[in-house]
């Protein structure tokens, strides 16, 4: 089937997003996603059209996830990431959803716990995210305890040297 899309071939439906135009089949979207079925299967006016807007997906991660629907590999990187993860929420491609959030666990560090716990808010339904909220949550809180320490000893030194 991969193929046959690659070569635009018995494609009965195009996705856009951001102008792109992506020749799909809509079997296969919708054997692969519960969006793409409710969106297909249903009375929804996108079922009888021949190009489908995604305004909410950006091209390159529509792209991406194409891919993955069939070929089932997708690479999460670091670039990636951030607009993969909310097309895969929204598509409802669970399987890639869980590993751009295993990829942003296995990434937290204090310098970028707040970024990713403000980027983290909008998928809070998942275990997945939920559990990486509460780890920048505890990584910024003992981040900051760190810092008062050592601010704290700082200062008691500054007033030790004034003294002596």
């Amino acid at each position: 089937m991969n193929e046959l899309r690659k070569q635009g071939s018995l494609c009965d439906v195009t996705l856009v997003a951001e102008g792109r135009q992506f020749p799909v089949h809509k079997v296969v979207l919708v054997s692969s996603s519960p969006y793409f079925r409710a969106m297909f299967n249903g009375t929804m006016s996108e079922s009888s059209q021949e190009l489908v807007n995604l305004p909410a997906v950006q091209s390159s991660a529509l792209r991406q996830l194409i891919e993955y629907i069939y070929s089932g590999e997708v690479e999460v990187t670091e670039e990636n990431v951030q607009s993969l993860l909310p097309a895969a929420n929204l598509l409802q491609l669970s399987w890639v959803r869980d590993s751009c959030c295993r990829f942003l666990q296995s990434h937290l560090h204090p310098s970028n716990c707040l970024g990713i716990r403000s980027f983290g808010k909008f998928f809070i339904e998942n275990s997945f995210l939920t559990n990486l909220l509460s780890r920048c949550s505890f990584m910024f809180r003992f981040t900051r305890r760190q810092y008062k320490f050592y601010r704290r000893k700082l200062c008691r030194s500054r007033q030790r040297r004034r003294v002596s």
